[in-house]
């Protein structure tokens, strides 16, 4: 009897654990960069779609708008608000099942780790993975699709366009459930929603046979890589690609004799190797970065060339190993021990590679410019991949022809660089005029000047049907608490109601 009396309580104080965890007392939140920092009147911890429910009830009885949060990994502030605040890390259960149009499809809670979806799909009978690579493991399927992430697949688009069903809480308690098969405008409306149809809570994704690929890491000459010629014949026959570049990685200290770092996957029917994908340089080089290094570079900015002189050299190798499924495609979480910010600027490339080829060659000779004015804006890698268009509404790679390519050059450097900002700010009106660029909506878009209007002007009249189907799922705007999606959307702060 002792024992029945024991299982009873244990059962209460879980059920009282629980309860308390989803009533958070936290009013404060911050992402893994630290460039967002929120002071919110609530925040809960949802565990299972009723508590979802249970939060839009509250909002709704006490005039309250709500936003959504997972990871952290945007450095944009879209999960902005004063009022609630929703975690959804605590929504992690996934399913595979078979799907009569599309074969094996995953179904994952919005707060499921990329990571964790992954080994599920490679421990399914047959083996599988997503059919979009290349995002951080850490990451969680919600945000991931919300903001539209991209990999490093060359055939593919955004993580969103592999979605088939979404089901997401809307501001009137409901479980609406948006496919392609129901209306396929409101899907592309949905895939990247922003969060601004309601709590996403669970997402379906196509998937692919697992499969092998033959990860290579090669060093090439900086000066010859960079032709329309070579960047096409990286291109031919690649599963993924993505180009790095370190500042100031020559002994030299010049240009003409720094390399690129050159990362890409090929299919192969070869056994995996011993070696893991997160044990190349690829998956450790930002553990080398230590805080105090960190910490270093930004209150020495003269040292920026030699450190990372230093850190390229000690670690970037040359190899090739065989990966199999979704480790090929997936970042290291290295990176979220890295305290930086990067902004996505995309540039469509509608008649061969010379818009990107130039623009690297740009951003290169502006960081050598001003390494002559002792100004070091940028410490960390350039990083350029190239992806298919995006049919999703809000996308930055949007095109109507799914064949067309973009290319994505990041810029990052160490949170609180001096001369970060101004130096985005300059490369970011240059390629704004010359080659119509666009900045994905989780990076550090909201500074630069004029992206505001520019976005608006890109989204065409995609934004006006965003917005109608918004309004439908959203009508009195519980979810649409963001001052930079009003401005974007609306035109608000510039041209419109900001309480409309």
């Amino acid at each position: 009897m002792t024992s029945v009396f024991k299982k009873i309580q244990q059962d209460i104080d879980a059920k009282i654990h629980k309860t308390k965890e989803f009533l958070s007392h936290e009013k404060e939140w911050h992402n893994l960069s630290g460039s967002v920092h929120l002071t919110t009147e609530k925040i809960f911890h949802p565990r299972t779609v009723d508590d979802c429910k249970r939060v839009v009830r509250k909002a709704a009885k006490h005039s309250k708008h709500i936003r959504v949060a997972a990871s952290g990994h945007a450095f944009s502030s879209l999960c902005s608000t004063k009022d609630y605040l929703i975690i959804t890390n605590n929504l992690t259960k996934i399913t595979i099942s078979a799907h009569e149009k599309h074969g094996y499809v995953v179904i994952a809670e919005a707060g499921a780790k990329l990571a964790n979806i992954e080994k599920a799909l490679s421990e399914h009978n047959p083996p599988l993975m997503l059919k979009t690579g290349g995002l951080f493991k850490e990451q969680t399927i919600g945000g991931a699709v919300s903001v539209g992430a991209t990999g490093m697949q060359v055939g593919n688009a955004s993580i969103s366009d592999e979605v088939v069903a979404l089901k997401v809480v809307a501001a009137d308690e409901q479980v609406i459930e948006l496919t392609e098969e129901k209306d396929p405008l409101e899907m592309n409306a949905a895939r990247l929603s922003l969060g601004l149809f309601g709590i996403i809570h669970t997402v379906t994704l196509r998937t692919r046979p697992l499969q092998r690929a033959l990860l290579i890491d090669s060093v090439l000459p900086l000066s010859t890589t960079l032709t329309e010629a070579n960047i096409s014949s990286l291109l031919s026959h690649k599963e993924a690609l993505e180009l790095v570049y370190f500042p100031f990685n020559s002994s030299t200290f010049t240009v003409a004799d720094d390399v690129i770092w050159v990362r890409s996957l090929v299919k192969t029917d070869e056994n995996p190797s011993n070696e893991k994908a997160e044990d190349t340089l690829w998956g450790n080089y930002n553990v080398k970065f230590n805080e105090p290094l960190f910490k270093y570079i930004v209150n020495n900015p003269s040292a920026t060339p030699h450190l990372v002189n230093l850190l390229f050299k000690a670690g970037v190798k040359e190899k090739k190993i065989v990966v199999s499924g979704g480790e090929a495609y997936s970042l290291n979480g290295a990176i979220d021990k890295v305290q930086y910010v990067g902004v996505e600027f995309v540039i469509k490339l509608r008649n061969g590679y010379k818009p990107v080829v130039d623009a690297l060659n740009e951003v290169v000779s502006k960081i050598y410019e001003r390494a002559q004015k002792d100004e070091f804006p940028i410490n960390l890698p350039i990083k350029i991949r190239f992806v298919k268009a995006s049919q999703a509404l809000l996308s930055p790679l949007y095109d109507s022809n799914s064949s067309t390519v973009f290319a994505i050059i990041e810029l990052m450097s160490i949170r609180d660089t001096k001369g970060y900002q101004d130096f985005v700010d300059s490369i970011s009106q240059t390629w704004a005029k010359k080659y119509e660029t666009r900045t994905t909506w989780s990076s550090y878009w909201e500074r630069i000047p004029e992206v505001f209007p520019q976005t608006r002007t890109s989204l065409d009249d995609r934004r006006n049907q965003f917005n109608k189907i918004r309004t439908k799922y959203d009508p009195n705007g519980m979810f649409f608490d963001n001052e930079s999606l009003k401005r974007v959307l609306l035109g608000a702060g510039d041209d419109a109601d900001l309480d409309k």
